[in-house]
């Protein structure tokens, strides 16, 4: 896009906004792409931050959509999870393992949830 937007005068308006706002677009991308390959934990509050300000730009890439999907996996993991919870019956403890070996497989983690079901489970012991 900086390409094709460099026969236009680069001292216009328009130009130096475009600009600007193709920097800060692929300045997220480089930053989210970065985070989503790190070994770093992209925890809940992390992953909707940086969702939120993805929205902001109005970014779509791929980037956006791998951590927007982690992010709603999360989530409906999340309500799986308080779903359990609200159930009056002792989990079983097979769903409690299930539950725990599938958020290990997430992009976006939930630790202090995956921390309440392992001492659930320890109540097995």
């Amino acid at each position: 896009l900086m390409e094709e937007g460099s026969i236009y005068p680069q001292g216009a308006d328009a130009v130096k906004k475009l600009n600007q706002i193709v920097r800060k677009g692929n300045e997220w991308a480089e930053n989210t792409a970065a985070l989503i390959n790190s070994p770093d934990v992209i925890t809940l509050d992390i992953a909707k931050e940086v969702i939120e300000k993805g929205d902001e730009l109005n970014i779509v890439c791929q980037e956006y959509r791998t951590l927007r999907n982690a992010l709603r996996q999360a989530r409906g993991w999340l309500l799986r999870v308080k779903k359990m919870n609200n159930d009056e019956t002792q989990a079983p403890i097979n769903e409690l393992k299930e539950l725990i070996a599938e958020h290990e497989t997430f992009l976006v983690k939930v630790p202090e949830q995956v921390d309440q079901l392992k001492e659930m489970l320890c109540g097995y012991c």
